[in-house]
């Protein structure tokens, strides 16, 4: 999201949430920020990474995003991420 920011952390978000989607991630490139919504109690909350900065979904186990590899892009630290 860089100049759809606005509309996809609140517009799209909500809809989302509406429709019942597990988690959202919007990657806000204007800002090198990563923000992660999980569900919780019915609605979206935003995830907090772990204590190492990882993102680690509660819906999908496995799927780990290190934010601090996105900015700049670091292939190898996005990779060991997962693994």
């Amino acid at each position: 999201a860089n100049s759809s920011a606005a509309i996809d952390l609140h517009d799209k978000r909500k809809a989302y949430e509406e429709a019942g989607v597990k988690e959202y991630l919007v990657i806000v490139t204007r800002l090198e920020q990563a923000i992660w919504f999980t569900r919780s109690r019915g609605a979206f909350a935003e995830l907090r990474p772990g204590p190492d900065g990882v993102f680690r979904s509660r819906a999908f186990p496995g799927l780990w995003l290190d934010p601090g590899a996105l900015f700049p892009p670091d292939s190898k630290r996005l990779v060991a991420a997962l693994t």
